[in-house]
């Protein structure tokens, strides 16, 4: 090996990985260029080159906990690969699976044009099938606390990131993140309507849309605010679903709580606002029933309430 050989596996791959960012360069005509492996190494977005960090820091360091003998990635075999993408086959869905897989073989292309090896990590190759579905990783997302989202508001707010809205939309109203994106100012109401008197917020679905009450003056202030100097055709958030994800991943990584939510920080976010919700309406005296009636249709969870649905969301429902 040449160059920075020496150091952690992870150092290792982390400095592969780092030299093949190529800016200003085309996808296609890198991936274009037969019959050899010139070009596949190539790296050409950041957000492409954090996917692949983001998996190294996953991967290596589990393969070194497991066979501490190997000192080098060039000792790093398929059978190495496929007992790190077995590790997670209780954890992710088939789809995750097979992008760590293409992920892998392209960080192996990597180490190979930086260090000039010849890393085989696609023959041989088993992807495990994965036993957990998309809908298992929301629910099994754990709720984001109240210092937790503080700390996510205060990265998305100190860069002016758009995406502020669309998360605080989903703490205070338990919206997705699909949901946030397509709000259009038309769509609010801030008058005396609604359960409560502060205005309703109208979500477009599937063959109709549901209304979202706004529960208290302080929502009410905090969605004035946002419309303010918007025309009523204007989208509130004002940036897609994906944009808002990427934004809200990048300030929980910012934060340094990005480990403690792995699978679906946004589904966290709709968590803490589902049992916030619960408190509050059984702190003003309704009944279990009545509470599961309300939070169920402020998150959009249908109606009746599914009692077994609804305690994803709610811990504690007292």
């Amino acid at each position: 090996m040449k160059k920075n050989s020496f150091g952690s596996i992870q150092e290792q791959v982390d400095s592969a990985i780092r030299a093949s960012i190529v800016a200003g360069t085309d996808e296609q005509a890198s991936n274009g260029e037969a019959g050899h492996q010139e070009g596949r190494h190539r790296i050409h977005t950041n957000s492409r080159l954090n996917d692949l960090l983001t998996l190294s820091r996953k991967a290596f360091p589990y393969i070194k906990s497991q066979h501490n003998d190997i000192l080098c990635i060039k000792d790093v075999t398929v059978g190495h690969i496929n007992d790190f993408l077995e590790s997670k086959a209780g954890v992710c869905t088939p789809s995750t699976l097979r992008i760590y897989a293409a992920m892998l073989k392209k960080i192996a292309h990597c180490v190979n044009h930086f260090y000039n090896q010849k890393l085989d990590w696609e023959t041989g190759l088993v992807v495990p099938k994965g036993r957990m579905t998309s809908s298992d990783v929301r629910h099994q997302a754990q709720a984001v606390g109240n210092e937790e989202f503080k700390l996510i508001m205060a990265q998305l707010k100190g860069v002016g990131s758009k995406a502020a809205i669309a998360i605080e939309l989903t703490a205070r109203f338990g919206l997705r993140a699909s949901e946030t994106a397509e709000i259009r100012v038309a769509d609010i109401r801030l008058d005396n309507s609604g359960k409560w008197g502060f205005g309703q917020i109208s979500i477009s679905e599937k063959g109709g849309s549901r209304v979202i009450d706004i529960v208290s003056d302080d929502d009410r202030a905090f969605v004035r605010n946002a419309v303010e100097g918007k025309n009523p055709e204007d989208l509130l958030v004002g940036i897609k679903q994906n944009a808002v994800e990427r934004q809200l991943f990048r300030a929980m990584k910012s934060a340094g709580i990005m480990d403690r939510f792995p699978s679906s920080a946004m589904h966290g976010i709709r968590k803490l606002c589902a049992q916030k919700c619960w408190d509050e309406f059984r702190n003003e005296g309704y009944s279990v029933k009545e509470a599961a009636a309300l939070v169920s249709k402020q998150l959009g969870l249908g109606f009746p309430p599914d009692m077994h649905l609804l305690g994803r969301y709610v811990a504690n429902m007292w």
